[in-house]
């Protein structure tokens, strides 16, 4: 027995050693510094466990990638599938009712995420043909198209809507798989970001953007995340999110600061229930919280999450 614990001091000696000049020498502060400083925060308790909704009722709305709320009609969001689908839009009550498929004539290589922003007096829907899983794809699209009249929306309404700009782009640094995009309501920018870096990248298209051409996006830095699959901002443009497979990231926006100025700083998490494939987030019309879906694993259909935002 004192053998024992003679050795069992000599070797926990030796590998606190041992650990000692391998976290100095690699300065393990360093090594880990890109990782962002989260906590549950002040914003993480003004938002609830979620409640489930319901599955979602359409069942050719089986892979929601984007998602953001729809202006016309209260408590109904809209949603696109991945890449193999065509190039439609779901109207999805709160319930996960089907209030629609709308389609346009567009090109839907690998849409990924979707934003929504008021310019003028028009609400727009911007689609992100954004993904490239190898990298293969120098120009990527993002369709605008204004939200249509939703008077008759309701189960099995079909519509083409219309008309549809197409802004064509390609990024300074090479090809980029991308599965984030974000209207800023305020700037009117549009915003990507990029998925698969250990830290990704933030690229700009500044407003007013080239409907016309063929557009260079601006790289505007680094953020410490990786895997990030969906986004949105706020309709009053004060509050953005982000989100990947785990976690929910917010930032309150500070009175005079850019979109890329907010997300420089750490990011408070939020309450989020991991989903099979779970990559739609939105925030609801009124601000009075956000949405989050996942996609159809075999039989199981996806179920629609809301978190509400408590009482002040």
């Amino acid at each position: 027995m004192v053998k024992f614990l003679h050795r069992l001091l000599v070797y926990g000696l030796g590998f606190g050693v041992v650990y000692w000049l391998f976290a100095h020498w690699f300065n393990f502060d360093k090594l880990y510094a890109h990782l962002p400083t989260t906590h549950q925060g002040e914003a993480g308790a003004q938002f609830g466990p979620p409640v489930p909704r319901r599955a979602v009722s359409n069942t050719a709305a089986d892979e929601i990638s984007g998602l953001v709320a729809a202006q016309g009609r209260r408590a109904a969001l809209w949603g696109h599938n991945d890449s193999g689908d065509i190039p439609r839009l779901f109207l999805i009550g709160e319930d996960g009712a089907d209030l629609g498929t709308y389609t346009f004539p567009a090109i839907a290589r690998d849409w990924e995420d979707m934003a929504a922003c008021w310019i003028d007096s028009t609400y727009y829907l911007f689609l992100g043909d954004i993904g490239d899983n190898d990298s293969l794809y120098e120009i990527k699209y993002i369709y605008r198209v204004p939200e249509p009249d939703l008077a008759g929306a309701g189960p099995g309404q079909r519509a083409v809507i219309g008309p549809i700009d197409t802004l064509r782009f390609r990024y300074p640094d090479g090809n980029r798989d991308a599965e984030t995009l974000l209207a800023d309501p305020i700037s009117r920018n549009i915003y990507v970001v990029s998925k698969r870096e250990r830290n990704v990248h933030l690229y700009v298209l500044a407003y007013p953007q080239d409907w016309q051409g063929i557009s260079t996006a601006q790289l505007i830095g680094e953020l410490p995340f990786n895997t990030l699959t969906s986004g949105d901002i706020s309709a009053n443009g004060q509050e953005i999110l982000l989100k990947n497979y785990q976690q929910v990231y917010y930032w309150q926006r500070r009175a005079g600061e850019t979109v890329e100025g907010t997300l420089r700083r750490p990011p408070l998490l939020l309450p989020y229930q991991e989903e099979r494939r779970g990559e739609a987030l939105a925030f609801d019309r009124a601000g009075t919280g956000y949405y989050t879906l996942g996609e159809d694993v075999k039989k199981h259909r996806a179920t629609l999450f809301f978190y509400p935002r408590k009482p002040e």
